[in-house]
Parts: structure tokens; C-alpha cells; sequence
């Protein structure tokens, strides 16, 4: 999760403010918010952040949602 954070770092000092980063693997909802702090703007929901075992979206959607606003 770190490689979020020194990729951003790096985007940015080439001047590369406007490239969005995008993260995919196990991206839970806790996950998701680290990782958004690090830099990342894109997020891929999958089993681990909104399709969850025995949680309707209606509650998973805006908790991830929720955790990636910053």
C-alpha cells in the first residue's frame, strides 16, 4: 500500500499532478480510506470492499463510499 503513496510522490514531481491512481486487490473499505490518504483516486470494489458475504449493497456501497471521501 505504500507504492500508492511514493507513486503519487513521484507523479508529482515529474508534474504529473493530474494522473489519477487507481488500486484493485483487496481493497476493503479501511484499506481503501489508507490508501486514499496515500493518494489514490480510482478505487476497484470487489468481494473485499462491496460485495461482502451476507451484507446487502445497500450498506457496503456507501460505507466504502464513505471511506474513500477525503
Amino acid at each position: 500500500m505504500e507504492k500508492v503513496g511514493e507513486a503519487r510522490k513521484w507523479l508529482d514531481s515529474q508534474g504529473l499532478e493530474d494522473v489519477m491512481i487507481s488500486v484493485d486487490g483487496s481493497v476493503s473499505a479501511e484499506r481503501a480510506a489508507y490508501m486514499a490518504g496515500l493518494g489514490a483516486q480510482i478505487f476497484v470494489g470487489g468481494t473485499a470492499g462491496i460485495y461482502r458475504k451476507g451484507m446487502r449493497l445497500e450498506e457496503t456501497i456507501p460505507t466504502f463510499r464513505k471511506a474513500i471521501t477525503i
